[in-house]
């Protein structure tokens, strides 16, 4: 009984604070794995790190004027794509995931693209092999959020994704639709 009372009280607390059980349960996540780079700690961190755009926006963003619980986010975005005891495949599954229905914004969703694009450029067969698992909806979202920024960096598409021109026609239909809609989206 004691025990459940000081459960309740502490998840009071967090919501008091803007803190949710997650973000709280990361940032000691966070801390462990800045001790310690076992396969235990980084498994712990990766697991608890948000799989969606929108659980991460709500661990990282700001939205309606206020601040998420773990606002900006570096550090956090910084340890997830240096984790190196995860296999490539699960890592790029929970970036592609992270990525869909994702938009431009500052700070962790900038952080997370700027990490993002130079490992999908560097292996893009594995980006593939896993994107093409997705819906036709899901491709073009992952690239859209691929190429989505204000000031765009990609003006063109990269040739280490033009390639899938000649090897996948309905691919990289969906891969230039995104960039498309991205470039016209930044105003640019």
């Amino acid at each position: 009984m004691k025990n459940t009372i000081v459960i309740i009280f502490l998840l009071l607390l967090c919501q008091v604070n803007g803190q949710s059980v997650e973000s709280i349960e990361l940032k000691n996540a966070l801390m462990e794995l800045k001790k310690d780079k076992s396969l235990k700690a980084q498994k712990k961190y990766f697991e608890l790190f948000p799989d969606s755009f929108e659980d991460f926006l709500k661990m990282f963003g700001f939205e309606n004027g206020k601040e998420a619980p773990l606002y900006d986010g570096f550090e956090y975005v910084e340890a997830l794509f240096a984790i190196d005891s995860i296999s490539e495949s699960q890592q790029m599954k929970k970036w592609i995931n992270i990525s869909i229905d994702g938009y431009w914004d500052a700070d962790a969703v900038n952080y997370f693209q700027h990490n993002l694009r130079p490992i999908v450029l560097k292996k893009t067969d594995l980006a593939y092999e896993l994107l093409k698992k997705c819906t036709d909806e899901e491709i073009e979202s992952f690239f859209y959020f691929f190429f989505n920024e204000i000031h765009p960096q990609y003006k063109n598409v990269p040739s280490e994704l033009e390639r899938f021109k000649d090897r996948d026609e309905k691919f990289y239909k969906l891969l230039s639709a995104a960039h498309k809609r991205a470039l016209i989206d930044s105003g640019h």
